[in-house]
């Protein structure tokens, strides 16, 4: 119970984004084939019609990675010349994906493997060399009727008969998030993978990679229970450590509140390594914050920084007459064996942006938030503790109305899609050793 109330405490804190969900929006339910593709590829959607005359097609494009077409193509068996994918359900049996997989023999495009999935929806679709032979193991990861548990990825591996591509499953592996990565350094790819579980109404968060032996047989090299989770945001990997990767998974503890794990695989012990977990079951972990701040990296040097937030005093969000704390996300480091500090920022909510602060300006200056209207004022902040000169302001503007110039004083500071941030210093600014390089240098468009 006592854990229960300061995490409840803790999420009143964290005001950051915590409407912060994601929706995946579906049309009214239409049969539909992939579009008709043209030019060389025009032949893919001919053998595809062809071998699937018999039944009502509906495309089933994968929701997440780097795969999200109707038609995947990848020469995954190494040939040369690349295949096609493509999923589909028929409307008969909606409870049942295919994956559809197309060859290009020379002359003309022909259907080479027709096989049912292992849900309704797909999910994923990677690629990667397993066993080191050159040739892509596929990877579908299937999903039933867009549900968020219940997910299965099946491994697949590419043979080649007198010119003639077949697969063959190797696994089948219930889980909840998936990457392939290069996980010991041995130059062939592992699946680092994640399954959320519920027993006796407690969650279990286990990792596990999976790798293959050079009869084609998958097995689990390690696994390891991190903290407790509700869900896994996101998982990245960094090649450290001479080629091996370091994965850092984003992990929900509850309706608003994340933290971070980081994996990694000891050599010398030969096992998985996942040193931040013991913090994270504390009653207050060191990479706790808002679940809508996920790790990036804040400095641009190929590491991912971990977020977490602080209360400041000095700032806060106006929303009408009410004020609220705006909280301050310090951006930690993990060095291999510690977290360091690498940088403090305020998250402007609902303007996509984030302003690095120097630890002189966190006591030197008072700062106010309107998320209405996407202005944040910065000023000077008197000894005695009340607000002095308005010292600048950062805003953003929709982009249309930036081009017709409804920009007053303002100057360009950056453009990100729709939006156009600007900024404006005073006098007062000025005299305190505001410049627009000190300003362009420590803003960043965060999405």
């Amino acid at each position: 119970m006592k854990r229960k109330c300061v995490l409840l405490l803790l999420s009143s804190l964290l005001i950051f984004g915590l409407c912060s969900c994601s929706a995946r929006i579906t049309a009214v339910d239409e049969l539909m084939r992939p579009p008709r593709l043209s030019g060389e590829n025009s032949g893919i959607q001919e053998a595809f019609e062809l071998a699937t005359q018999n039944k009502t097609v509906q495309v089933k494009t994968p929701m997440a990675g780097e795969y999200r077409s109707a038609y995947v193509l990848y020469d995954f068996d190494a040939d040369g010349t690349q295949e096609a994918i493509t999923f589909y359900t028929d409307t008969k049996d909606e409870t049942t994906a295919y994956m559809h997989v197309l060859d290009f023999n020379g002359t003309r495009w022909e259907s080479v493997a027709d096989i049912n999935g292992k849900g309704s929806e797909v999910y994923q679709i990677d690629f990667c060399d397993m066993n080191g032979d050159g040739r892509q193991e596929i990877v579908v990861c299937w999903s039933l009727f867009e549900s968020t548990g219940g997910r299965v990825l099946t491994v697949y591996t590419p043979r080649v008969d007198e010119n003639t591509v077949s697969l063959r499953e190797l696994a089948q592996e219930p889980f909840t998030q998936m990457l392939p990565t290069d996980v010991d350094a041995d130059g062939r790819d592992e699946i680092f993978l994640m399954l959320i579980t519920t027993e006796f109404g407690a969650n279990h968060t286990v990792c596990r990679v999976l790798a293959m032996d050079d009869e084609f047989g998958i097995y689990a090299m390690d696994s390891l229970e991190l903290v407790p989770a509700l869900s896994v945001l996101s998982l990245q990997a960094l090649n450290a450590q001479e080629g091996a990767a370091v994965v850092y998974a984003d992990c929900v503890l509850n309706e608003s509140i994340a933290v971070t794990e980081v994996v990694y695989w000891d050599a010398a012990a030969h096992c998985l390594r996942a040193p931040l977990t013991e913090d994270n079951r504390a009653l207050v972990p060191q990479t706790a914050r808002s679940a809508s701040l996920p790790c990036m990296d804040v400095d641009a040097d190929g590491v991912p920084e971990i977020p977490t937030q602080q209360f400041y005093s000095n700032a806060v969000t106006a929303v009408g007459n009410e004020r609220q704390t705006l909280p301050l996300t310090v951006w930690l480091s993990f060095d291999g064996s510690k977290l360091q500090v690498t940088t403090s920022a305020l998250m402007l909510s609902g303007a996509s942006c984030a302003f690095q602060l120097t630890a002189a300006e966190l006591q030197s200056l008072t700062v106010v938030y309107e998320p209405a209207a996407q202005i944040c004022s910065f000023y000077r902040q008197l000894s005695d503790g009340t607000r002095g000169d308005l010292l600048f302001t950062l805003s953003v503007t929709s982009t249309v109305n930036w081009e017709k110039g409804e920009n007053g004083a303002r100057v360009f500071l950056a453009e990100s899609g729709r939006r156009t941030y600007a900024y404006e210093i005073t006098q007062a600014g000025e005299a305190f050793g505001v410049t627009p390089s000190g300003l362009q240098e420590r803003f960043a468009v965060t999405r």
